[in-house]
């Protein structure tokens, strides 16, 4: 399966119509077959930087995008641990002579 980790700065972007990145990441979400993973620390960092209606509106879409499974809420724990994982695995296939 697909998985995207996304920061704030996308997710802001995708509702912020005027932000010069908005339609970048518009189209790169159509054009995305997955699963969104975020944190609720990045959640409440967007929320901030929208307006309330705004915010309002970004919290339904992400909830209605866990139902369909289409997007999860990870701890930053679990984020680490994989990021952790993938950076030891691209060390490791990058930097050491195939046997």
């Amino acid at each position: 399966m697909n998985a995207a980790l996304v920061d704030t700065g996308p997710l802001v972007a995708l509702f912020v119509r005027n932000d010069p990145d908005h339609a970048l990441v518009s189209a790169w979400l159509r054009g995305f077959r997955g699963r969104l993973l975020t944190t609720w620390p990045v959640l409440t960092e967007v929320c901030h930087f929208l307006t309330p209606e705004v915010a309002l509106r970004f919290l339904r879409w992400i909830f209605m995008l866990r139902a369909r499974a289409a997007a999860s809420i990870v701890s930053r724990a679990l984020v680490c641990a994989r990021l952790d994982g993938f950076i030891s695995t691209a060390t490791r296939d990058t930097f050491l002579p195939s046997t």
